[in-house]
């Protein structure tokens, strides 16, 4: 009975851990604080971003980038800038359209002062002047090795000379609403001859 009583002295009471009594501690974990919960998930605020202030200096720089603009579109599109009030200016123009492989003699038929008609009956002018010269091509030969202008006796060149009132709208040459520019090419009609021509010059009269 002694050695039970200083057994139970020393903590060995109802078969418990020794060492450790009767009594059992429970260790329980902090249950998190909702508004530190809140402020977790919270997102972060965000930073007004600092905008800057349009002084004299950039308005300079934008007068400055349009104006640069303006000349480079009047120095390309000049007619853009023409006729504001709606009136077309008129112009007095000569302008030549040559044919080619014509049969020849064919000038000799063409009378200076013939209206010039395309086939959709627009006046296009009049006749000033017809020239021909022979039809050349530009061919092999095998004798020098080369490439040889060739002549035809059959075949002409015709050049008309042809003068017009136009009207000059938007930087164009207008003669009877046809457009007139050097490289375009005219299926012309005149009281001697017709067919089809490319403009090979154009001058407008001061």
């Amino acid at each position: 009975m002694e050695n039970e009583d200083r057994m139970n002295a020393s903590g060995m009471s109802g078969g418990a851990y020794p060492g450790y009594g009767d009594e059992i501690v429970t260790a329980r974990s902090a249950e998190p604080d909702p508004a530190l919960s809140d402020l977790a998930q919270a997102p972060p605020a965000r930073k007004k971003k600092s905008r800057g202030k349009f002084n004299i200096i950039d308005l300079a720089i934008i007068i400055l980038l349009v104006a640069a603009a303006a000349m480079i579109v009047y120095a390309y599109f000049p007619g853009l800038f023409s006729g504001r009030s709606g009136r077309a200016a008129g112009a007095l123009i000569e302008y030549r359209v040559t044919f080619e492989k014509v049969p020849a003699g064919t000038a000799g038929l063409i009378a200076a002062g013939g209206k010039v008609t395309d086939p959709d009956g627009r006046l296009l002018g009049k006749v000033v002047s017809a020239t021909e010269e022979k039809h050349r091509e530009y061919v092999y030969s095998e004798t020098s090795g080369a490439v040889v202008a060739a002549y035809s006796d059959d075949l002409s060149d015709l050049t008309l000379t042809i003068s017009a009132e136009a009207l000059q709208t938007r930087g164009a040459l207008e003669a009877g609403g046809v457009r007139i520019s050097v490289g375009a090419v005219y299926y012309v009609i005149t009281p001697d001859f017709e067919g089809q021509g490319r403009c090979r010059s154009l001058t407008v009269a001061d």
